[in-house]
């Protein structure tokens, strides 16, 4: 996580992003169902951050949290989250604006890889 975020750092620009894939800890819920919570990517720079959970069903996935936009430059932020499928990932993403907060899911899928853009 630290040499993405100095690549982050170096590289700059418009478009700079973070990545993070969920490898949780996971707590137990009732029903089968699991979740984690506590991701969270920022950007040393400071333009925004999301916080996150996932809940695991099975061989489901949902995603729930708040991304937030901590600069009043006139740029977005945009939380991506791309669920891992055999063959045909599927992304969502939420921007800041209106409303923060987001949940995605349940979806099938055996991963989830969370990305954080400055849209300028």
């Amino acid at each position: 996580m630290k040499f993405t975020r100095r690549i982050a750092a170096v590289t700059g620009g418009a478009a700079m992003a973070l990545a993070l894939s969920a490898v949780p800890a996971v707590a137990a819920e009732a029903g089968g169902v699991s979740c984690s919570g506590g991701h969270r990517i920022q950007p040393p720079a400071g333009w925004g951050k999301v916080t996150y959970s996932i809940c695991y069903d099975g061989d489901k996935r949902k995603v729930t949290g708040t991304v937030t936009d901590l600069k009043t430059d006139g740029c977005l932020v945009r939380a991506k989250f791309t669920f891992s499928r055999s063959g045909d990932d599927l992304v969502k993403s939420k921007d800041t604006g209106d409303s923060d907060s987001f949940a995605f899911g349940y979806y099938t899928a055996t991963a989830v890889k969370a990305d954080l853009q400055k849209i300028c």
